[in-house]
């Protein structure tokens, strides 16, 4: 037979472990609940600290400062940004001044070489103006001012300023000049008539050096080129020059070359016995 003392010590101590691990006291792991002042004790200090968090973001430099005695770099980033842009941007608007001054001062003078009539009280827009628009009224008015521009084109090396021709050796190419006009504008005053054609159709024509000689007008008579001045929108004489600007350069920037492309524009859009002179650089 088994002895029963044995048996009786295993079963009583099973039964002192089961009540051990019934005794056992609950813990955080085991997904008990926290007392709701623990819970609200720890939603104050959540909120307390994103409190702080979002007073810092708000702080200026000064305030960063005096709260973590910390040296702001973000904040020295955005001064010397701001003091790059600052330059770069008066830099840029130094040299856009520079050349608008510059291609205004070569138009007024250009005004004065090739404009027959260009007068010193032009060159300042006023308000009212003290003069009215530089305008042709007579035909031999129209090609005197061409043979105006033809000649101090061929002149330019006579000009105070540092002008040269496009041309690699230096010398003047032909100037050329453009008639925009009706296909057909023939008016008959006497009898109240007139024949139109609202087409307008263009034709250019090369003027060489010659052209200084004998004149414009005699010159396209030798083309066969016969301008009705009824029919004649407008009329449109271009040339180059080209030049150097030493004003622009320094001890790391060279000097500016220049090419101007010159339009002497002839506008007889209103026919109204007023055709008004323009001249424009680019």
């Amino acid at each position: 037979m088994r002895p029963i003392r044995p048996y009786v010590s295993n079963q009583r101590t099973r039964s002192d472990s089961d009540m051990a691990v019934e005794t056992k006291e609950p813990t955080d792991e085991e997904g008990i609940v926290e007392s709701p002042v623990l819970q609200d004790a720890r939603m104050n200090e959540m909120e307390e600290r994103l409190r702080r968090k979002l007073q810092f973001f708000f702080m200026n430099p000064i305030e960063k400062w005096e709260a973590k005695r910390r040296f702001p770099y973000k904040f020295v980033v955005q001064v010397i940004k701001i003091v790059l842009v600052t330059l770069q941007l008066c830099l840029f608007a130094h040299s856009r001044y520079t050349h608008v001054n510059y291609t205004w001062d070569n138009t007024v003078t250009f005004s004065h070489l090739f404009l027959r009539g260009w007068d010193i009280t032009m060159e300042v827009n006023n308000y009212p103006p003290e003069t009215g628009p530089l305008s042709v009224y007579m035909i031999d008015e129209f090609f005197k001012t061409i043979d105006y521009a033809a000649s101090g084109y061929a002149n330019l090396p006579q000009a105070i300023g540092p002008y040269s021709f496009p041309t690699e050796d230096n010398t003047m190419p032909p100037m050329r000049l453009c008639l925009y006009r009706y296909k057909d504008g023939t008016i008959f005053g006497f009898n109240e008539s007139y024949v139109f054609n609202p087409e307008i159709d263009s034709l250019c024509v090369d003027l060489y050096q010659n052209v200084t000689v004998n004149g414009s007008q005699t010159y396209l008579h030798d083309k066969d080129i016969h301008i009705n001045f009824s029919a004649l929108v407008k009329a449109e004489l271009t040339f180059a020059i080209k030049t150097v600007n030493f004003k622009a350069a320094g001890p790391i920037t060279a000097p500016d070359c220049y090419r101007f492309d010159i339009l002497i524009l002839f506008n007889n859009q209103d026919h109204d016995g007023q055709m008004v002179l323009r001249l424009e650089a680019e």
